[in-house]
């Protein structure tokens, strides 16, 4: 019996996914490359870092904008909540102010 409880709860932890569903994964553009990440969401920072660690050659410090059609494109603070669609489309420049 003992063999019985100890594998029924690892059997149930298995079973959860539909207590919680998952979000749903968006996928978008920054700099013309694809990127996905889990729910609509994100801050600026936490969509540079997506695009970072999937292979766009940008730097967590540039500058992200949301281009938009028929108006300026947008400038996306870091800790600014961007709501991302399959539509959104990002750009990702340095921020040549230092210089």
């Amino acid at each position: 019996m003992e063999q019985t409880q100890s594998s029924s709860p690892e059997l149930h932890g298995h079973h959860h996914p539909h207590h919680q569903p998952s979000p749903e994964t968006v996928e978008f553009h920054v700099n013309e490359k694809h990127v996905r990440m889990e729910g609509h969401t994100h801050t600026g920072l936490q969509i540079k870092e997506a695009a970072k660690a999937q292979g766009v050659k940008i730097e967590l410090d540039f500058l992200l904008y949301l281009l938009r059609h028929h108006q300026p494109n947008q400038l996306i603070a870091d800790g600014e909540d961007v709501h991302l669609t399959h539509e959104s489309r990002f750009h990702a420049i340095a921020d040549d102010d230092n210089s």
